[in-house]
């Protein structure tokens, strides 16, 4: 198993409501697959996982201006927050 990795959770955007009211420049750093500390919508980060996932174990996005990230996950609750999961380490 690969030694956990260091990621941030950015919100990029928001274009309506949301019940955690998140903005966009809020960022989270996670290490590995551990949940944000203090909480986080568990919708949101369930869409999260997977690229937490990859990220973790090496994964780049080519088609990404940076390529150890991929800002185009959004909240499954309408799709109003636009998040940004990028390896830090």
């Amino acid at each position: 198993m690969a030694n956990p990795k260091k990621m941030r959770i950015e919100v990029v955007e928001r274009t309506g409501p949301c019940f955690y009211e998140y903005k966009a420049g809020d960022k989270w750093d996670v290490t590995g697959l551990k949940t944000p500390e203090g909480g986080f919508c568990g919708a949101a980060y369930h869409t999260l996982f997977p690229v937490l996932f990859a990220l973790n174990f090496g994964a780049k996005y080519p088609f990404m201006k940076d390529v150890d990230s991929l800002d185009t996950v959004v909240c499954p609750d309408g799709g109003y927050v636009r998040f940004k999961a990028k390896r830090i380490e």
